[in-house]
């Protein structure tokens, strides 16, 4: 003879708590990971827009005065990207620390 078990409200109650859990664990998964890719944006376009903008003046001065000698557009670059990290170094140290200090406080919260 089989028995069935009817759910009584306390196994009721564990599993919506379970299933609440669950959400709340890809609810923060998913906020991590749009703050880390906002973090990441925010570290790096600094130095990309520099790398851009130096970029295309070196193209354009090669293409108006028809040089083409492939170093000369490395090394502006890499001067600008350098000084650049050198101006960024705060901002970035700053935004990387408080990103880091967020998800500490997070795992210390569900330990």
């Amino acid at each position: 003879m089989l028995i069935r078990h009817l759910p009584t409200a306390q196994s009721q109650f564990s599993l919506n708590l379970i299933i609440f859990y669950k959400q709340m664990e890809a609810a923060a998964f998913i906020d991590i990971a749009k703050e880390s890719i906002w973090v990441l944006l925010k570290v790096s376009m600094p130095l990309l827009l520099v790398a851009l903008i130096v970029g295309l003046v070196v193209s354009l001065f090669q293409a108006l005065t028809q040089i083409q000698e492939p170093t000369l557009s490395f090394v502006p670059k890499i001067i600008a990207i350098f000084v650049t990290l050198l101006l960024a170094f705060t901002f970035i140290g700053v935004t990387m620390k408080t990103f880091t200090e967020q998800i500490m406080t997070m795992i210390i919260q569900v330990s």
